[in-house]
């Protein structure tokens, strides 16, 4: 079982540097073919009614090319040795947004790759709106990851609380899991939720994930709604975990806007890269 496609979203250098080496680290484990992308944004303009001066689109154009010739060098460069096939691809966002364009792209790869990054956030292109939006599981890596890459997805924590956002994530991240060292599947109970699983389903779904060669270890605990996140990243502290995969999203059907609590809690204080589902 592995990763065939991957897509490495790449609005830019500050980006790549954390993208390109998980990305290709990833390709050449499981001898996938990866695509590197950057979507040149439209201009954006205060109505149709407004021309934009002919000067100002090639001023702006000539810039955003410049960018895409830095981020591609980046990608190229971090590729170069790879055993696997790396492929580049530029396009401009006239029609649609640059989030659509790489959900849309997204929805032929088995995962797509993204940095977190808030001076990315560049025509509703952000990483939340991104994970919200996309049918494939996403990893999420924080801006510093380069540096601590090469044990990824080693020591793997599992966060499961039964939802179908976390099973979906669990499943979306199994070509790692089947080459993790450790994985530790952890149950979140909440009560007042009021979850009707089975007190062994989480058993259940350690041993199925040890039956496609997983080695897996099960633990639970309760705790309240708004300590969850918390929670869980004490528990990947203490497990020493390189990769958290999650589930993730919105409590209201806004939910491209509106991630959960709990998520956006454990985005924001993560220093690991998280594999998330929505």
């Amino acid at each position: 079982m592995a990763y065939r496609t991957l897509l490495a979203h790449l609005p830019s250098e500050r980006a790549a540097a954390a993208v390109v080496p998980a990305a290709s680290l990833l390709a050449e484990r499981h001898g996938a073919h990866l695509i590197g992308v950057h979507v040149i944004p439209p201009v954006e303009l205060y109505g149709p009614e407004v021309p934009l001066p002919e000067p100002v689109a090639e001023e702006y154009y000539a810039t955003r090319r410049e960018i895409e010739r830095a981020v591609r060098e980046a990608f190229d460069a971090g590729c170069a040795n790879g055993d696997f096939v790396a492929e580049w691809r530029a396009m401009e966002g006239v029609t649609t947004s640059v989030a659509h364009s790489i959900v849309e792209l997204g929805d032929a790869t088995d995962l797509l790759v993204l940095a977190r990054d808030r001076d990315d956030m560049v025509h509703g292109a952000d990483h939340e709106r991104l994970i919200a939006l996309s049918a494939r599981p996403v990893l999420l890596l924080p801006p510093d990851a380069a540096g601590s890459i090469d044990t990824l997805g080693r020591r793997v924590l599992l966060a499961w609380d039964g939802s179908r956002e976390a099973t979906a994530a669990m499943f979306g991240a199994l070509p790692l899991l089947v080459q993790a060292d450790e994985v530790r599947l952890h149950r979140v109970r909440v009560p007042s939720e009021g979850r009707r699983r089975g007190a062994d389903v989480g058993e259940d779904l350690a041993a199925h994930l040890a039956r496609h060669g997983a080695k897996v270890e099960y633990a639970s605990s309760d705790a309240r709604a708004g300590e969850i996140g918390g929670e869980l990243l004490a528990f990947a502290a203490d497990f020493g975990a390189d990769l958290m995969v999650m589930g993730c999203y919105g409590h209201s059907r806004m939910r491209e806007f509106l991630l959960g609590g709990t998520t956006r809690h454990v985005l924001a204080k993560t220093t690991i890269p998280l594999l998330l589902h929505g």
